[in-house]
């Protein structure tokens, strides 16, 4: 049952700019520039699935339906990580470009896209979906608010991982 809730985040409660938000990864390939940037427009996306499937009573199609409340928040939650594994997956050529084509050979600007980086974009999204998801699902009604809270808290890391790479 799960995977026919994940079909129907798909086709039905998906913000179409999550798609395109999720091949930012070509970011990677501007020089001096803040790769987390790129990820964070795939958690602006997701925060605009949440507010698409609020105005379109999505929770309330999903109460009527013959699925519990667990089944739900999974097959949400596994969008959520789908979404933004693509996203990761997607950057990764555009590491390996950026790598090759970039004139300085380091980003002045931040953390190269290497694999440090991409360990640190995926601990970004594991402390963004602890916050939002967390957040949102207490009423399945404030995305805004989880967002804020959520956004925040990966602010604040990217802060400190920056921050961090330019230590000696």
């Amino acid at each position: 049952m799960t995977k026919c809730l994940i079909k129907k985040e798909f086709l039905l409660t998906a913000h179409p700019m999550t798609f395109v938000f999720t091949f930012f990864g070509i970011m990677l390939i501007i020089p001096n520039y803040i790769y987390y940037v790129a990820f964070f427009y795939t958690t602006l996306g997701i925060f605009f699935d949440f507010m698409n499937g609020r105005e379109n009573r999505d929770t309330y199609f999903n109460a009527i339906l013959p699925v519990s409340k667990r089944e739900v928040v999974k097959a949400k939650t596994a969008f959520v990580w789908i979404i933004e594994t693509a996203s990761v997956v997607f950057a990764v050529p555009f590491a390996i470009l950026s790598r090759t084509i970039n004139p300085n050979g380091s980003n002045l600007a931040g953390i190269e896209a290497n694999v440090a980086f991409f360990g640190l974009s995926l601990i970004m999204y594991s402390l963004f979906n602890a916050v939002f998801l967390n957040e949102f699902f207490k009423t399945a009604y404030k995305a805004g608010k989880a967002f804020v809270f959520g956004s925040i808290a990966t602010a604040v890391f990217v802060l400190v991982a920056e921050t961090a790479d330019h230590m000696p």
